[in-house]
């Protein structure tokens, strides 16, 4: 089996302008933009800095560099950073404004990275969501909000990118980083739209009916592509524009959502028949569960969790892991304290969703 390290072990003496930019491509450096590369790197334009000159700063990274990255993302993301900037095919490529926004009064996690390859191509990279429960907050609240201010900051981006920059670009993003990035396509304007070449998006949530059904969508569709692994569920959540291309994957369940367990075989995924079974048992439980809920009741459910996840004290899921039995306490006292108006819609929410998984689990049969 082979991942998106072999990949640059295998085409990493190939430049961009000998092999184009290819999905594999696409992966790798939305996988390498969940670095944090403030540090090293402006927030602007104006001072671009190569892989192969920021090499020596990484090779000399400490073990809290690795556990930034937090408890989902591969600690291999350092090494493909490592492999790649001494390869031909990265090692010249142009790393500047990298953005990374947390604030939790607007409930925003946002980060991008623009790394410049090849004749004035681009590839704006959209993060995912990282450790931070605000981060996941974010993520839970696209259940019940048209646009999430993440969705604004790539807009915003992008647009910063096409004043500061000549040439194409291509939008990357892996997780949330993918939505990301098919949003900034659909809602950018007519001009800068014109300079996409391409949207990837990587087991990526989709969006709520509305945004889909707009006519931004026929204008670009044509330029995305969607890959999910074999056991998806964040990347099948909600709406989707296009259908997805399912990718062999060397994990199982939730860990198929790890970049570097998507099986590669030469420039490309190796293609996978179908999804499998639990994985779509999920999909349709959570899309039932979804739609027995209206908006209101989406939002005050979300938040009454959350709301207890923050009674904790933590702001990481590394954070809660350290002491998992002390803050599950904590949470569960928190929900037991809420007011009555909240614990019914609790409790009405989660036999909504127990119901939604019978009535699946009796149709599969």
């Amino acid at each position: 089996m082979a991942d998106i390290l072999d990949y640059i072990d295998w085409r990493g003496d190939l430049s961009f302008e000998s092999a184009q930019f290819n999905s594999v491509d696409n992966l790798i450096f939305s996988a390498l933009s969940y670095i944090n590369f403030s540090t090293y790197v402006s927030q602007d334009f104006s001072n671009p800095i190569s892989f192969r000159e920021l090499l020596p700063a990484f090779k000399t990274k400490t073990k809290s560099q690795e556990q930034e990255l937090g408890l989902f993302i591969n600690k291999k993301t350092f090494d493909l950073f490592f492999k790649a900037a001494e390869s031909k095919r990265y090692g010249g490529c142009l790393i500047q404004a990298h953005v990374q926004i947390l604030d939790a009064e607007s409930e925003t996690q946002f980060s991008a990275t623009s790394f410049t390859f090849g004749h004035k191509q681009h590839c704006i990279a959209y993060r995912g969501t990282d450790d931070s429960i605000l981060g996941w907050k974010e993520d839970f609240n696209m259940s019940f909000m048209e646009t999430i201010p993440s969705q604004i900051e790539a807009l915003n981006y992008f647009e910063k990118a096409c004043k500061a920059l000549r040439g194409t670009f291509i939008l990357v993003g892996h997780s949330k980083g993918g939505n990301l990035a098919i949003y900034t396509g659909l809602q950018c304007n007519v001009k800068d739209k014109k300079r996409i070449a391409k949207i990837y998006s990587n087991d990526a949530p989709g969006f709520l009916k509305k945004t889909i059904e707009s006519k931004n969508f026929t204008e670009i569709k044509e330029r995305i592509s969607s890959f999910i692994p074999e056991f998806s569920i964040i990347g099948l959540l909600l709406n989707h524009t296009i259908p997805s291309q399912i990718v062999e994957s060397s994990q199982t369940g939730m860990m198929s959502h790890d970049p570097f367990s998507w099986q590669v075989r030469g420039p490309a995924f190796v293609p996978s028949g179908k999804l499998n079974k639990k994985s779509s048992i999920i999909d349709t439980t959570l899309k039932n569960w979804l739609s027995s809920l209206d908006t209101r009741t989406r939002e005050q459910f979300i938040d009454s969790f959350f709301e207890a996840f923050l009674a904790t004290k933590v702001s990481t899921l590394t954070e809660l892991s350290v002491n998992w039995l002390k803050h599950s306490a904590t949470i569960l006292k928190t929900l037991h304290l809420a007011d009555s108006k909240t614990k019914e819609t609790i409790m009405k929410s989660l036999h909504s969703l127990l119901m939604s998984y019978i009535d699946v689990k009796l149709s599969k049969k």
